[in-house]
């Protein structure tokens, strides 16, 4: 009977140690607690704005329509700017070239040089809140040296520009953050 008191004892022993981890275990998965950690999303609103009178009619060859076009910042974030700019599909007998554009703080980017990047003027500085990128250009000029075509009275016209921002987050430059951009 001496080694029955043992067992037990044992039996015991290895009860109590399985009760103990039993309840360790269930703590371990019953515990809870909350953190709070607050983020406030950043929203990068831009807008195209411009000085474009209405023409009172086609100018001379030559001669320039003033369209200056720049992009405002209207939200909370720094951000990066881009923005192409493409001439309507029936001026296509022309030789219509902006006039006055910005080559110190945009650059232009063409397909061939950059697949991904192509087909857009960058602006090369981040734009903070509130803020307004400098003119990308300030008009549109028509010469027919190459086609012998000049835009008739009437004719209709459009310059388009399109335009996209990015935040700026932890990019130092444009080209980073386009690049990330375009690669997610």
């Amino acid at each position: 009977m001496r080694h029955s008191g043992k067992y037990i004892a044992a039996s015991a022993c290895a009860l109590l140690l399985l009760a103990l981890s039993v309840g360790g275990i269930a703590a371990y998965f019953v515990a809870s607690g909350t953190k709070d950690n607050p983020v406030t999303a950043g929203q990068n609103v831009t807008e195209i704005e411009e000085e474009f009178p209405d023409p009172p009619d086609v100018p001379e060859e030559g001669e320039d329509y003033v369209k200056k076009v720049w992009v405002e910042n209207r939200q909370s974030v720094p951000c990066y700017i881009r923005a192409a700019v493409e001439f309507s599909s029936s001026d296509t007998g022309y030789d219509v070239s902006l006039s006055g554009l910005n080559k110190t703080e945009w650059t232009y980017i063409s397909a061939a040089e950059n697949e991904k990047l192509g087909g857009y003027y960058y602006y090369k500085k981040a734009v903070s809140p509130g803020q307004s990128t400098e003119c990308l250009f300030e008009g549109v000029s028509f010469r027919s040296a190459e086609t012998g075509r000049h835009v008739e009275q009437g004719e209709p016209f459009e310059v388009i520009v399109y335009e996209e921002s990015v935040q700026a987050g932890e990019h130092s430059s444009y080209l980073s953050a386009w690049d990330s951009f375009i690669r997610k």
